[in-house]
């Protein structure tokens, strides 16, 4: 039975591959490097992050990154703010409502997620929220700790292979959304609990679990 669920924000919550795209191809381009296409980066993006930056741009270090990807988010997100992945809402809502307890992990800024989750109207929905995390891997189990989560009662939902091998790590359950910034071929050789093309799909796992216990 799920009681608990984690959630990744970027390209889950936030719908927000194409807005990511642009920031990289600025990113890139502010170093010299020719933009790449959407489809390259679904194929090439990797976390921890800096093993993508790294490929692109060997010598850049986490910290200009930082500095590099805030200016780039800043700029971009002015000229198509972000947005809610449609439908989102209405099932974090429904989670909500059926008493799980719904947490963030995420390696966003802080001040970023919190400013967004406001613009999507999702305050009040998750009891924790965890950012600037650059390896997941690193954080989980004292997360779950924190939280007082059961490995089996917890599922982390995310958009790429780290997190999935992140939930594998905790002997979480596993579910990877095909609507983020991974192509499905990338998340389906992580091996994950689920694929999720739809939040039909994502609800019937989540709800349909409990329903049947």
């Amino acid at each position: 039975m799920i009681k608990n669920i984690i959630f990744d924000w970027s390209g889950v919550i936030n719908d927000n591959f194409n807005t990511f795209h642009q920031v990289v191809i600025r990113i890139l381009g502010k170093h010299g490097v020719a933009p790449i296409s959407q489809d390259e980066l679904r194929r090439e993006w990797r976390q921890p992050y800096m093993l993508f930056y790294n490929k692109y741009l060997p010598t850049i270090d986490i910290d200009q990154e930082i500095e590099d990807y805030r200016e780039a988010y800043a700029y971009i997100t002015r000229l198509q703010p972000a947005v809610a992945y449609p439908g989102i809402k209405a099932s974090l809502e429904k989670f909500h409502q059926s008493g799980l307890k719904m947490i963030i992990l995420s390696s966003d800024a802080l001040e970023t997620l919190l400013f967004e989750m406001k613009q999507f109207q999702l305050e009040g929905l998750f009891t924790d929220v965890n950012t600037n995390i650059h390896d997941k891997r690193l954080e989980i189990e004292r997360i779950v700790k924190k939280n007082n989560f059961l490995p089996q009662e917890t599922i982390f939902i995310g958009d790429t292979s780290h997190e999935v091998e992140t939930g594998q790590l905790a002997k979480l359950k596993t579910g990877a959304v095909t609507w983020g910034f991974q192509n499905r071929e990338v998340l389906e050789a992580a091996r994950p609990d689920f694929i999720i093309d739809s939040l039909e799909k994502l609800e019937k796992i989540i709800l349909g679990d409990n329903q049947s216990a």
